[in-house]
């Protein structure tokens, strides 16, 4: 299960995410959609724990994913990112 809980984000002063409530349970399927610029990556990079929120917490299975391992999360989630360059011909 992933709980996030008044989550908040910005990037110096510009504020990109605020006040975000999410549950998605076990079994659950869910998709982030939104237009270009609209916080969909920053969402994804606080909910694996690699940007430290403002405001808020994310919790995988009740564990707040600020003192999981990379390890651990990587257990929990993982991300296939849109495109990839190859670094050979």
């Amino acid at each position: 299960m992933i709980r996030i809980e008044q989550l908040e984000f910005a990037y110096g002063d510009t504020p990109v995410l605020r006040g975000i409530d999410l549950e998605v349970r076990a079994g659950e399927i869910f998709g982030v959609l939104g237009p270009n610029g609209c916080g969909k990556s920053t969402l994804l990079r606080l909910m694996r724990g690699l940007l430290p929120p403002r405001r808020g917490r994310v919790l995988w299975e009740g564990h707040d994913v600020r003192r999981l391992s990379r390890k651990a999360l990587a257990r929990r989630a993982a991300v296939v990112p849109q495109g990839a360059a190859a670094g050979f011909p």
